[in-house]
């Protein structure tokens, strides 16, 4: 395509007057006519022979022109503003952002038709004054009476204005009427009329009330006529409504604020898209009456109640529902229950909970158990599914989402679940006591897991009597009686026809209120007596005078036998004079209750034995110096005893005397450092005498304990070491012997019938097997 430059020069050489145009048979793909993409047909505009025609009166020149693009000056311009425009693909691209589409220019007249009827008009020397509105074969609005029209073949619009005739030319967007007046069209906003098609609204100062839709421009419904909306070009609504010209707003949410006109504010109501996002799927039952009906909301609808009932979604979550003659207006909660009114003053609402919340409680409860406060036990309640059952009763329950109950029991219609787990009911005038209290029960399976496939006994004599738990009942001891467990531990039972209370301690035990002994598990026992077996202890105040020794669930000493139980507390329980309960430490002390003396927990005999005795000391340090022999405890010093001596299981050596007790540390290199400056123990000598010579020794004094059988003769056997003791007529033994790779540590004691029991500990590196002959 060839295109050249027609100007005049003056003669300084100024440019005066040109434009582009093309050489004979082109056709540049800029010109013919336009209408802007906004406003399809309501404007139209010609680019031809080097201008840019906007009306019959105003046009602008062509100030270059490419194959595709053209630039302009912009008509009325002091500072030389220029546009230019791309023409590609049937459109013309502004370098502002504006998009024209080409036009047909032989338009029949039902298009043109068309295009009046899209829009509203206003008078170009007074825009807004009066807006005017073709519909169909009428014209009206404005300061006109309404009027029929008709389109003639030149695209002119013959109608009866103000009293007379008037034709208007149709042409470049614009009506010319032959009485002087030109009509421009509303330029039209793109965003508020896409917003207000299809949408609807209602009244703020009465919601669902009224509801309005507009479609094709035209608002209709509720109490309002079919009115025509319109746009202006700052994006005000134009609209007659009730026969007042009103001018409105359109919000960020949609609402419209009629600032003139006295409509006030509109509410735009959800669409069925936005409904069905917020609440589809979602399925209503009411507080008061769960499961009675049911409701969704589909659409414009609710569904549930006697028959579809009007539903309206607007701003701020508010909803209205129109029933029969009623209407409610509520609100949409951030928990999905909307909670309805009949007018502001309605302080008792109706409310929908959504059945999925309802659910969600159920799976939190359903095989949850409870028990009446004031008689524990007596009566089990158990929730499956919306019923509870128990006691005697068998009723509708149902926990709402926001913990209150609704139920069928006679007198406890209403209550609530609290956080811990309890239930309170509450009925009309009724305070919340011991009666109106549900406590809640542990579940099976940790009733199955802590206390069940047990055998349970008192602590205070293990064995006594066996009592098993099962499917909340407790058998031994006398009458099966009901044994449940709340969910905190607490324990409650009909033992003895009255009402026990105890707790479940993480220990594993029950301690029972009052005086009652603690329970433990048989397998406790057997477990802590094992711990137990063989230890020894001496008393903090004299340590070493008296050496007591465990065996079997028996503590022997200093002329006594008793009972001792270790407890998985910790609690030590005894049949000794002033040592009936205590407590075990860490440190594997014994503190007893009431004031009485520590005991120390002694390092094994034979211990004791190879690390003290057989070996000759001499003294030295604030004592004296003296030569020192240990036998069975005792320290002698020329033959005279002068004090006892025990060697603790931390290592620590203590010896107490009739004037002190100190202790010391036992050290291979050193002997015994005594603290406190108060000198120490070094070998002098050690003891010759063979481990043989000493069992020959205490062969004849041992031989009458041991029975026949217990201790087999083997070559392989070697004695490390016996002690053995009389205790009334109960003999006791310890024995310690060395089996190939392995340590056996035995003990025992002769029962006064004349058998003997004994229990031995066989020992590779760090690991324990126990066994036990009788």
């Amino acid at each position: 395509m060839v295109w050249r430059f027609s100007a005049q020069v003056l003669t300084c050489g100024v440019v005066c007057i040109g434009a582009w145009v093309a050489e004979a048979g082109s056709v540049h793909p800029c010109e013919g006519l336009w209408t802007p993409a906004q406003i399809p047909g309501l404007r139209q505009f010609r680019i031809a022979d080097g201008m840019l025609q906007w009306s019959p009166e105003i046009h602008s020149e062509i100030t270059s022109m490419t194959d595709v693009s053209i630039s302009i000056d912009l008509q009325g311009s002091d500072d030389g503003l220029h546009t230019e425009a791309e023409c590609r693909d049937g459109k013309l691209y502004w370098d502002c952002g504006d998009v024209w589409d080409a036009v047909d220019e032989y338009a029949s007249i039902d298009d043109i038709r068309s295009k009046l009827e899209s829009s509203a008009w206003t008078e170009k020397d007074r825009p807004g004054v009066h807006i005017f509105i073709f519909t169909d074969t009428m014209v009206s609005g404005g300061d006109i009476q309404p009027a029929p029209f008709t389109m003639s073949k030149d695209y002119n619009v013959d109608t009866n204005l103000y009293g007379s005739s008037a034709v208007g030319k149709v042409s470049g967007g614009e009506i010319s009427w032959d009485f002087g007046k030109v009509w421009v069209p509303i330029h039209l906003n793109s965003d508020v009329l896409t917003r207000l098609e299809g949408g609807r609204w209602t009244e703020k100062k009465d919601p669902g009330r009224n509801v309005y839709q507009v479609i094709d421009g035209t608002a209709q419904g509720g109490d309002l006529e079919p009115t025509k909306f319109s746009v202006r070009p700052d994006g005000k609504i134009v609209a007659k409504l009730r026969g007042t010209d009103n001018v409105g707003t359109m919000q960020d949410n949609g609402d419209i604020t009629w600032a003139e006109g006295g409509e006030g504010r509109w509410l735009r109501l959800a669409s069925e898209e936005e409904i069905g996002r917020k609440l589809e799927g979602i399925r209503w039952t009411e507080e008061t009456q769960p499961f009675v009906r049911t409701f969704t909301v589909i659409g414009f609808e609710a569904l549930g109640g006697d028959s579809p009932a009007p539903f309206g979604l607007y701003s701020d979550n508010g909803v209205f529902l129109k029933s029969g003659s009623e209407l409610f207006r509520g609100t949409f909660r951030d928990d999905g229950e909307i909670h309805w009114r009949t007018n502001a003053n309605d302080t008792t609402p109706w409310i929908w909970v959504t059945i999925d919340a309802i659910e969600e409680m159920l799976s939190q409860i359903d095989g949850k158990r409870w028990t009446t406060k004031s008689r524990p036990g007596e009566s089990v309640y158990t929730v499956e599914g919306y019923s509870i059952s128990g006691g005697g009763i068998a009723a509708k329950f149902v926990v709402l989402p926001d913990r209150s109950i609704v139920s069928a029991i006679a007198g406890r219609s209403v209550g609530r679940l609290l956080d811990n787990g309890d239930i309170h009911w509450s009925e009309a005038n009724a305070t919340v006591n011991d009666t109106h209290v549900w406590l809640p029960l542990a579940d099976p399976e940790v009733m199955l897991q802590k206390l069940e496939g047990k055998e349970w006994t008192e602590a205070s004599e293990p064995g006594e009597l066996i009592y098993t738990v099962s499917d909340d009942m407790v058998d031994g001891g006398g009458v099966p009686a009901f044994f449940v467990m709340l969910t905190d531990g607490t324990i409650y039972t009909g033992l003895g026809g009255g009402s026990l209370r105890g707790q479940l301690l993480q220990t594993g035990e029950i301690h029972w209120d009052g005086n009652q002994t603690a329970w433990v598990t048989m397998e406790a026992i057997g477990r802590l007596r094992a711990r137990m077996e063989g230890k020894r202890f001496t008393g903090a105040s004299k340590p070493g005078q008296s050496i007591y020794t465990v065996s079997d669930g028996l503590v022997f000493g200093s002329g006594v036998e008793a009972e001792l139980e270790l407890l998985p507390s910790g609690h030590v329980h005894s049949g000794l004079p002033g040592k009936s309960s205590g407590q075990m430490l860490d440190s594997g002390e014994i503190v007893w209750e009431g004031g009485a003396e520590r005991w120390l927990p002694v390092a094994p005999a034979q211990q004791a034995s190879m690390e003290l005795e057989g070996i000759t000391w001499a003294e030295s340090g604030a004592a004296g110096n003296r030569t020192l022999v240990v036998k069975r405890g005792k320290v002698l010093a020329d033959g005279a005893d002068v004090g006892s001596i025990v060697l603790l299981e931390n290592g620590t050596v203590v010896m107490s005397t009739d004037k002190e007790v100190i202790a010391g540390t036992l050290s291979s290199g050193n002997g015994v450092v005594w603290n406190g400056d108060r000198g120490s123990w070094v070998v002098a000598a050690a003891d010759a005498t063979t481990f043989s010579e000493k069992f020959e020794a205490r062969g004849s004094s041992l031989a009458a304990l041991i029975a026949p059988g217990m201790i087999a003769p083997s070559a392989a056997l070697a004695l490390i070491f016996v002690a053995a003791m009389t205790v009334g007529a109960r003999v006791v033994w310890r024995r310690q012997e060395v089996r190939g790779d392995f340590m056996v540590i035995g003990s025992g004691h002769r029962e006064e019938d004349g058998s003997a029991r004994s229990s031995f500990q066989q020992v590779l590196a760090q690991e324990d097997e126990h066994f036990s002959d009788a």
